[in-house]
């Protein structure tokens, strides 16, 4: 026998009324606590745009887990509804906050729902497992999910797909982006497409900050977005493995580095990845990274195994240790930049040598030394001059912990050096020894232009040492405010 509460949702929801079959199916949520009548009183609430009950629900969750701690405690206070169930649910299953401090908000939202016995989290934790951070919860007792009876399944899947737009023709938009990762068009006509959704709202906004038109306004407003939705956004991705960093770029993922796992490249939203780093992780069959143009840390001894569906494109190779090994390389990888993580400068300086010789470095002409010391500024123009088909040579410092960005970084050309000084944090300054490295160092005579960009306040004693260099060299010390 069919719930009658259930039957007059759905007349309601035939009718167009989704306010009143969300209020009938609320109902029914407080003598069963279903977990299947929370979700789809969410998709009616979604579908009539009302203010929910209560009005805090309508607010992005904060992006500080302290602050959502906070937003937690406030819910659990309220009196249990399909609502917050749902609400606290999908913190946990979109993954928001994937922080220590985060752990703490989502051993709040277990014992809480626990507490309110809410099957709710019998469900979630059947379905992802039960993560080492939950303690002591885990022992608790959970409580049973109640069976819907078939009829009324059937007619929640009815009233369901009643209140869901039709997303066909999105998907059509979607597959589009991911067959074409490099072109902007589909990724607008997708965007368009979705007016009035937060998904397409979001990929307008980066496009706008991909063109140069973004403000400080729409890259906060994208942020929060993006926060919101949590990984429902990556295409699969982070079914496949957990992505030790991620950043977007044109609304969908750009940047990922991993970090001793290994996945299928299999899910679609690897297609837009542009940039892909493996910190002892392999690569080898990747049906999806269409977009690759930049691919990092990878030993060079892995590197004729990779089989990328666009190699093409790929434009930028980063490799581990010995490079000896890309001299018998036999690939369809044609980089036009060569990088060398790890790895001893005077094998960079061998491996500019026999450049010419190597069939995978027929494109190159820029190399990149990561993990540098200024010491090696002699090398760098030393494989310049040994590599009549170089252009530059790119050397990165080591790397701040908190922002990841070079403490310093130089570019050498036949006939210019520039070089560029970061603190290590923000709120940190340049030292007046940064320089001290240079008073030995004697550029070669072709170089005629030196350029030294300091990020922040440029010390008395620091800008006196650069003065003090040979008046030949053109000399110029700039105040950059922000590093790039």
């Amino acid at each position: 026998m069919s719930d009658p509460m259930i039957d007059a949702a759905e007349r309601a929801a035939k009718q167009g009324a989704w306010r009143e079959a969300a209020a009938q199916l609320a109902t029914a949520w407080e003598q069963t606590r279903a977990p299947e009548l929370a979700d789809a009183v969410a998709v009616l609430d979604a579908r009539s745009r009302e203010r929910p009950d209560p009005p805090v629900l309508a607010e992005p969750w904060p992006a500080a887990a302290t602050a959502a701690r906070k937003r937690v405690d406030v819910l659990l206070a309220h009196r249990p509804s399909p609502r917050i169930s749902h609400a606290l649910v999908s913190v946990l299953t979109r993954r928001l906050y994937d922080t220590r401090a985060g752990e703490q908000v989502a051993r709040r939202i277990v014992a809480g729902l626990l507490a309110q016995r809410d099957p709710a989290v019998t469900r979630y934790l059947a379905a992802h497992g039960t993560p080492r951070a939950m303690g002591a919860l885990l022992g608790k007792p959970r409580p049973e999910v109640p069976a819907l009876a078939p009829d009324d399944a059937a007619a929640l899947a009815r009233i369901t797909a009643l209140a869901t737009p039709d997303t066909r023709g999105a998907e059509t938009l979607l597959a589009a982006v991911y067959a074409s990762p490099t072109e902007d068009g589909p990724r607008e006509v997708l965007a368009d497409a979705l007016a009035g959704d937060p998904r397409g709202e979001f990929i307008a906004l980066q496009l706008a900050d991909h063109r140069g038109a973004g403000t400080d306004k729409t890259r906060a407003r994208a942020r929060a977005l993006l926060r919101a939705a949590g990984t429902t956004w990556l295409g699969g991705i982070r079914d496949e493995v957990e992505p030790y960093y991620l950043q977007y770029a044109r609304g969908f993922p750009a940047v990922v580095s991993l970090m001793g796992e290994t996945p299928p490249f299999a899910a679609p939203g690897w297609a837009t990845v542009e940039e892909l780093e493996l910190i002892r992780s392999e690569l080898t069959v990747a049906p999806q990274l269409r977009g690759l143009r930049r691919l990092i840390k990878v030993p060079a001894e892995s590197v004729g195994a990779i089989d990328l569906p666009n190699p093409a494109l790929l434009e930028e190779l980063v490799i581990v240790g010995d490079p000896a090994p890309l001299a018998k390389v036999r690939t369809p990888l044609r980089p036009t930049r060569l990088g060398f993580a790890y790895t001893e400068p005077i094998r960079v300086y061998y491996a500019a040598r026999d450049l010419a010789r190597w069939p995978i470095a027929k494109r190159v002409t820029a190399l990149r030394i990561d993990d540098a010391s200024l010491e090696n500024l002699g090398i760098a123009h030393s494989c310049l001059s040994v590599g009549p088909a170089l252009a530059s040579v790119y050397l990165t410092g080591e790397r701040a912990i908190r922002s990841g960005v070079p403490h310093w970084s130089a570019w050498c050309s036949r006939d210019a050096l520039r070089l560029r000084w970061i603190p290590g944090e923000p709120r940190h300054h340049v030292k007046p020894d940064a320089l001290e490295a240079l008073d030995d160092f004697a550029p070669p005579p072709s170089v005629k232009e030196l350029v030294v960009e300091i990020a922040g306040p440029v010390p008395d004693e620091l800008a006196r040492r650069a003065r003090a260099w040979e008046v030949s060299l053109v000399s110029q010390l700039s105040h950059a405010k922000s590093w790039e």
